[in-house]
């Protein structure tokens, strides 16, 4: 917890993080929720007295999902699954409540699901493949509501050199 404002020298108005994670040696799952309002729209990174607030040349700070959102993650790592370690996480939630306030996100809702695997061969070089989905629906644009889906699949090459 965050205070972002202050009222009679204490902070008045809250963001909120919060995330637990259960570990062994096989792997881990998570869950995290993340609440960026700090009780009014527009406020904790967009303020109308501060006009940095929590931004770096005009990118969020805090949170990859800007101010004012509302979000859910959960997921699992899995080591030595083929040799490799896999990795999965959903998301879901609003970005953006107080719309027009941010250029990273419009105001929408989001799902996005993320499968993962790589494997380190001989500290020489990686290789990693993921699938990922994301669906941003708004609830209202310029022509009625609106729905963005990007599907990808990467496959990924890393080498060092020694």
């Amino acid at each position: 917890m965050i205070g972002e404002d202050e009222a009679a020298s204490v902070p008045s108005k809250y963001m909120f993080l919060a995330g637990l994670d259960w570990r062994q040696r096989r792997g881990m799952v998570f869950a995290g929720w993340t609440d960026s309002a700090a009780k009014l729209a527009g406020e904790a990174y967009n303020h109308h007295i501060y006009t940095n607030c929590y931004r770096y040349k005009g990118r969020p700070l805090g949170h990859w999902g800007d101010g004012d959102s509302n979000l859910w993650n959960a997921g699992g790592v899995l080591h030595d699954l083929f040799g490799g370690q896999a990795l999965a996480v959903l998301r879901c939630g609003s970005l953006n409540e107080d719309s027009g306030a941010s250029s990273s996100w419009p105001n929408a809702r989001l799902s996005a699901a993320s499968l993962q695997w790589r494997k380190v061969f001989d500290r020489d070089f990686a290789l990693t493949i993921a699938l990922d989905h994301q669906e941003l629906s708004q609830a209202w644009g310029s022509n009625g509501p609106q729905t963005w889906r990007d599907t990808q699949l990467r496959v990924q090459l890393d080498g060092w050199l020694h």
